[in-house]
Order: C-alpha cells, then sequence, then structure tokens
C-alpha cells in the first residue's frame, strides 16, 4: 500500500511528524490548560444554574469527560458498523453476477462499449 500522505517525497517526516514538533504541541497544550486553570482563581463572576457548577474547575473536568465519552461512543459506533475485511471482495478471482464484464474490462474502449450497447438494443 502507496503511504505517500504521510511522508513527503524524500522519505523526511513532514513539520508535523517530527519530533520536535509534537513535542512542541504538546508543551502548548499543557501550558494552555495550566493558565486556564489558574484563571479560574481571577474570575469571580460566576453565575451557576446547578451548585455542581461551582466546584474547582469545573469546566475543564466537564469537558475532559465529555471528550472520553465522545472516545468511547465512537468506539462503539465503530464496532456496530464497521464490516469483516473480506466484505468487499471476498475472492477477487471469483466472477460476480452483478457485473457485466464486458463492460467493466480494463481493456473495453469506449466504442466498444458503445457497439456493444447498439447490438444489445438491435436484439430487442
Amino acid at each position: 500500500m502507496n503511504d505517500s500522505h504521510a511522508h513527503s517525497p524524500d522519505g523526511d517526516p513532514t513539520f508535523w511528524e517530527r519530533p520536535g514538533t509534537i513535542r512542541g504541541v504538546t508543551r502548548l497544550i499543557v501550558f494552555s490548560c495550566i493558565v486556564l486553570v489558574l484563571a479560574e482563581f481571577a474570575y469571580e463572576h460566576h453565575h451557576p444554574h446547578f451548585a455542581l457548577e461551582t466546584s474547582f474547575a469545573f469546566q475543564a473536568w466537564l469537558g475532559f469527560v465529555a471528550f472520553v465519552a465522545a472516545v468511547f461512543l465512537g468506539r462503539g459506533l465503530r464496532w456496530a458498523v464497521e464490516r469483516r475485511p473480506e466484505y468487499y471482495d471476498a475472492n477477487p478471482d471469483e466472477p460476480r453476477w452483478d457485473i457485466d464484464p464486458d463492460l467493466t474490462s480494463p481493456h473495453a474502449t469506449s466504442a466498444s462499449k458503445t457497439n456493444l450497447s447498439s447490438s444489445t438494443e438491435a436484439r430487442s
């Protein structure tokens, strides 16, 4: 299988695949999370609708729990809708009954397809 989208043509990792970039993005995300949690101390005008919303870093915990739930729901959905590997091409050598081999042949030209369809019309 061709993995041309994963790397640049010369085989070097792309910008987002470099270990330094991954480490930098991870540090940026962690730093942003720490700053936002610390900003919770400075923000005093909470307007909670429920008592649970007054707990420290409620929005951060709610977002984390929602993300984890979305991941597990996605895994469950994948299990529910995935097909077995041989679903699309169980036996490639076996002819399929629903495809006319004359029309799908890689050697068939548009002229031969036109002739084939006109000969079919002539028969009916």
